[in-house]
């Protein structure tokens, strides 16, 4: 009897056993033999007594309910503390994505997530739950921002402008050269050489954040070329992935473009200075790397980044290469192109100009238009007609030219006196609107150009076929 008895329970556990491992997916060589045989004994010990025999046996959802009864009331419940724990710690919001995602993308703040967490209820004094406190937040981000500025990444020219540089205030120079050797120095590429180096594409902009005018202007470099991984990964083959994540701010303010435009300069310098010298310096270490610079932005950008051209009614001309207006740009450069006068067909039968081309202002163009500007205003010099509408630039050039023609003996275009001597006073505060009336009704001509563009077309009109 006491055989049968032994036999009988050796089988039972035994079936238990395969039932266990089947039903928890385990295997029997991976498992600790202390929890399997613990494992092994509850599951014997949750059998049914009234659904033993042939095709019964003990649900698994019975058994789920028991293990979660034991779990939660089982040592005095410490055992459910601790799996919650377990679980939280594991499940916890990340505080340094959430920190990167607040600086970088500016989504939310400290204070947002300080309110949520407080949300969060069953939470003990001084217990940690899924999302951190506002503290917690700020502390990481002021250490993020210490570690940066020792790295050379994080400096404040003044309290509404950020940009790459140290604790010390250098500005840039050791941001840019820990940025090269980062990107393009450690993800080396055997294709990228002195002839064919990485492409780095610096660019900027400004953004309006707010309906009152306020506007914050963003400067800094962005992954293109073939080459890295980080393009590779997109995917996309033979197109530049145009991904927000591949940009990296290096200039940041709460100010204008042409504000920034000094340090977005120092920028490119920077970066010109280690694609001419073809190694960055980063530790008081060299290593070598090639890499070209192109400056990408739209034409208001790239127009106070050259100093001249432009994409708006604010500027003279509109194209930063050649001597288009913008108010003519649809039409050719007066006198013909370089290349339409020497084959001689810039007019037709008629004497009308068809040729619609502009030259490309060189650097020996520009030489050869700066000499020819220096001849027309020796040769010209004071024989400007006071009755035709002078040329200016800004405000203070138009002030300039109205004060210049309120002398006496000026006549409107009708021929009465117009001489007011009031009018001197009067146009030290008028704006440009007033000032163009003023000129409009005693002086005549076609328009108001720029000086520099007013000699150009004079170059071109005096100069000989």
């Amino acid at each position: 009897m006491l055989e049968e008895e032994k036999r009988t329970r050796l089988q039972k556990e035994q079936k238990a056993r395969h039932s266990l491992l089947r039903s928890f997916r385990w295997k029997e060589k991976e498992v600790d033999p202390v929890v399997l045989n613990g494992a092994v004994a509850f599951w014997g010990a949750t059998v049914d007594k009234e659904k033993r025999g042939r095709g019964k046996r003990t649900s698994k959802e019975m058994r789920k309910t028991i293990l979660k009864a034991m779990f939660k009331h089982g040592f005095d419940g410490e055992l459910e503390a601790e799996f919650e724990k377990d679980v939280i710690r594991k499940k916890r919001w990340n505080v340094f994505e959430l920190a990167r995602l607040s600086d970088l993308e500016s989504k939310f703040n400290s204070e947002a997530i300080g309110s949520i967490a407080h949300a969060e209820t069953g939470l003990a004094k001084n217990q940690q739950g899924l999302l951190p406190s506002a503290t917690t937040f700020n502390n990481c981000l002021m250490d993020l921002n210490r570690k940066a500025a020792r790295k050379g990444f994080s400096c404040m020219p003044d309290t509404n402008t950020w940009c790459w540089g140290d604790e010390e205030g250098n500005t840039l120079h050791e941001g840019v050269h820990r940025y090269v050797k980062a990107l393009y120095f450690d993800a080396w590429d055997s294709r990228a050489t002195a002839d064919d180096p990485y492409i780095i594409a610096v660019t900027g902009d400004l953004a309006r954040v707010s309906f009152s005018g306020k506007a914050v202007t963003m400067c800094g470099a962005k992954q293109c070329d073939r080459r890295l991984v980080s393009q590779q990964l997109t995917g996309n083959k033979g197109n530049m992935n145009q991904s927000r994540t591949l940009y990296t701010p290096a200039i940041g303010g709460y100010s204008t473009e042409s504000d920034m435009m000094p340090l977005f300069e120092q920028l490119v310098d920077a970066f010109v200075e280690i694609e001419k010298q073809q190694f960055c310096v980063v530790d008081g270490k060299q290593y070598e790397v090639f890499i070209k610079v192109l400056v990408v932005a739209d034409m208001m950008f790239l127009q106070k980044f050259t100093g001249h051209g432009g994409g708006c009614a604010s500027t003279t001309h509109f194209c930063m290469f050649c001597s288009c207006i913008s108010k003519f740009r649809h039409e050719g450069e007066p006198g013909g192109c370089e290349d339409c006068r020497s084959k001689r067909i810039v007019y037709d039968k008629r004497g009308l100009q068809v040729c619609l081309h502009h030259d490309v202002i060189t650097p020996e163009r520009l030489i050869q238009q700066r000499a020819r500007l220096v001849h027309l205003q020796d040769k010209l010099r004071g024989t400007y007609p006071a009755r035709k509408k002078p040329t200016w630039e800004n405000l203070a050039g138009l002030r300039l030219a109205c004060l210049e023609r309120c002398v006496e003996g000026v006549t409107n275009k009708d021929g009465r006196d117009a001489y007011n001597p009031l009018d001197k006073l009067k146009i030290l505060e008028m704006n440009t609107k007033a000032c163009v009336a003023w000129l409009n009704e005693r002086t005549e001509g076609t328009g108001t150009l720029s000086f520099m563009s007013f000699c150009t077309h004079l170059v071109i009109y005096v100069s000989p076929p």
